[in-house]
């Protein structure tokens, strides 16, 4: 079984909750263990870390992240499903939903000359972030609250005014459940 150490150097209130992750994968161990013989053979890394909607655990203290990256993928994952980058866009595009949106953290987009998005897929309706980059050569353009869209995968920006990306410009959005649309927070 696994166990926490040092929770003196912890925040308080981290420790409950890294408590509770690891009750989780000791729950997870003890449910593939074979009692008869003490081996572990059904654990993998996938069974430890594949996304179970039953064991989902909310941490609600203060997390501080004092050194090193924060990694989105593997290392050696090719899949990049956290960061997506869907195929380039020849036009126009309302209600865009590539396939990965779901789980994506960052998406980047490529087109094949300036373009137009007037929504994004907001999936299930929560809170969420999510950053949108123009990794092309031309420009890709948020529009304000456009019907072309769904009401509830528009975009809000600052002003009422439409946002543009250019060349290798992110941006951080924040859908926002109570007015069911997507604020544009501020442009990295």
């Amino acid at each position: 079984m696994i166990g926490l150490s040092f929770r003196e150097l912890l925040p308080p209130g981290v420790d409950l909750e890294l408590d509770a992750v690891l009750a989780a994968v000791n729950a997870t161990i003890e449910q593939e263990h074979d009692g008869d013989t003490g081996a572990h053979t059904a654990i993998t890394c996938d069974s430890l870390s594949t996304r179970r909607t039953d064991r989902l655990l909310p941490i609600d203290g203060r997390l501080t992240f004092t050194k090193g990256s924060w990694l989105f993928d593997a290392a050696g994952n090719q899949t990049h499903v956290i960061g997506l980058r869907p195929p380039q866009w020849t036009a126009s595009v309302n209600d865009y939903n590539p396939a990965g949106l779901v789980d994506a953290v960052i998406v980047e987009v490529e087109t094949d000359a300036d373009r137009n998005i007037t929504g994004l897929d907001r999936g299930q309706r929560q809170k969420r972030l999510l950053i949108f980059g123009n990794r092309g050569n031309y420009t890709v353009t948020l529009k304000h609250n456009n019907a072309s869209s769904q009401y509830y995968n528009r975009f809000g920006c600052p002003n009422a005014a439409d946002v543009s990306l250019g060349s290798n410009e992110y941006i951080w959005l924040y859908y926002d459940v109570g007015s069911e649309i997507w604020r544009v927070v501020s442009v990295l």
